[in-house]
């Protein structure tokens, strides 16, 4: 593992993981951040979070400044269905942020290997390959064709690692196994019909494989541009909620139909080649069965009477 990094995104949830699991092997860790950088605050001193600023030059600076080993380029805005502002806040935080880092590379006196994030949203159903569902995937995409053309152009040692869903402990993301997580026994719980399938991946795993694929980067190892980081076990979404209700003995009411599937809805998430030497070690209904009742147990802990 390389002593210094750079990462964007480090206040989301897979970036604060990423951070967290540097930060406790030694690495020397700076974050760029945008506005919110509270849970940064606890892992990282004030010197080593950079604010972005209106002037991407200051980025190439910074990385030129840093001699990083790895850049890792987590940064996104996501707004579904987005206004002209939000087209441009997600251009700004992945495609201008990332071209700032990628140009800074190019001047270190050791180029740092680059590790870019995908979405599987940027492929269509099945195998059929490149076919956007959003703005935002169509902005991951161009993205991911802007290091294209640092690897080849430039030598950049580059790779997208595609991700599909992520969960884990300590998640406030409004995710569906979160909500279930904290449901209350005897709720009724609205959900779509639950014929898509989902690649649900815990945090840890995908943290892995991040880490992996930059190793994999330093030591030379001949890459493919895309990886993916897929699921130990592949379900319906229907599949998953049943058996985590079965082993987790919940007591829920499933309305199945009860909400509609929304309109860019994936029902065969594409499943690209997997990284070489990585595997994802935990099942999302031995996972999402832990948090249910590691939620339940925190429930019975509370004192009478509180919210």
């Amino acid at each position: 593992m390389t002593t210094k990094v750079i990462i964007t995104g480090g206040n989301g949830y897979i970036g604060t993981a990423l951070v967290r699991k540097m930060v406790r092997s030694g690495v020397e860790v700076h974050a760029i951040v945008h506005r919110n950088s509270d849970n940064l605050s606890l892992l990282l001193p004030g010197e080593f979070m950079h604010k972005v600023s209106d002037d991407p030059l200051a980025i190439t600076t910074l990385v030129q400044q840093v001699q990083p080993g790895a850049i890792y380029h987590l940064a996104a805005v996501h707004a579904e269905p987005p206004t002209f502002n939000d087209m441009l806040s997600m251009l700004n935080s992945t495609v201008i942020l990332g071209a700032a880092l990628l140009h800074g590379a190019t001047l270190c006196n050791h180029p740092p290997v680059f590790v870019n994030i995908g979405t599987y949203w940027q492929f269509g159903e099945g195998q059929q390959g490149y076919s956007p569902n959003t703005f935002y995937s169509s902005v991951k995409q161009g993205m991911h064709d802007l290091m294209i053309f640092f690897r080849r152009s430039h030598g950049i040692r580059a790779v997208t690692m595609v991700l599909y869903d992520v969960f884990g402990p300590d998640d406030t993301r409004p995710k569906i196994w979160t909500k279930l997580a904290h449901a209350r026994p005897g709720s009724r719980f609205l959900v779509t019909e639950g014929r898509q399938y989902i690649e649900l991946v815990h945090v840890d795993d995908v943290v892995q494989a991040l880490l992996l694929a930059a190793d994999e980067l330093g030591y030379g190892v001949s890459m493919e541009p895309t990886y993916a980081i897929f699921s130990k076990a592949r379900l319906t979404l229907k599949e998953l909620l049943e058996k985590v209700h079965e082993k987790a003995g919940l007591d829920l009411e499933f309305i199945w139909g009860g909400i509609d599937y929304w309109p860019g809805q994936i029902f065969d998430p594409w499943r690209g080649n997997c990284l070489p030497g990585w595997q994802p070690l935990i099942d999302p209904i031995e996972g999402v069965t832990r948090l249910v009742r590691e939620a339940a147990a925190l429930r019975q802990a509370e004192p009478k009477g509180s919210m």
